[in-house]
């Protein structure tokens, strides 16, 4: 299970985004909202490694939304920075993939491939299908 603790200066609030694959993980944290914070539209990469912390590919951020939904994060254009993300997404091998560093400073930090994760059901919100953990309450 990949997990990713995801904090809000904002409010104060961390939560916890897992995924069972890279797919579920990336959609989960690309799609989480954090209320309060407006994003600039900046192009910001997301960087994929393997078990040695070895970099196997970077997209961007806008590169990796567009492989998991066929649309773009900013409703842009897609240009061929876009498309070629996609590719190079789909093309490497997700299992070999670790450990993934998002540099978007709303979405900063790693998501960690855990083998002995195991969720705690009374702690989950599944609020739209989603695995996101929140550990304390919105202030906004």
């Amino acid at each position: 299970m990949f997990v990713y603790d995801i904090y809000n200066p904002n409010t104060s609030e961390t939560n916890l985004i897992t995924g069972s694959s890279v797919i579920e993980l990336c959609a989960n944290v690309l799609n989480y909202k954090i209320d309060c914070i407006e994003d600039n539209g900046g192009e910001y990469i997301v960087k994929f490694y393997d078990s040695n912390h070895n970099l196997i590919i970077e997209v961007t951020e806008n590169g990796l939304y567009f492989a998991i939904t066929g649309q773009t994060l900013i409703n842009s254009e897609i240009t061929e920075t876009i498309k070629n993300d996609s590719e190079k997404f789909w093309n490497i091998i997700h299992s070999n993939i670790k450990l993934i560093e998002f540099t978007n400073p709303i979405r900063f930090g790693d998501a960690e491939w855990d083998e002995d994760y195991k969720e705690d059901s009374e702690e989950e919100d599944n609020t739209n299908e989603t695995n996101i953990v929140t550990t304390k309450e919105k202030q906004c």
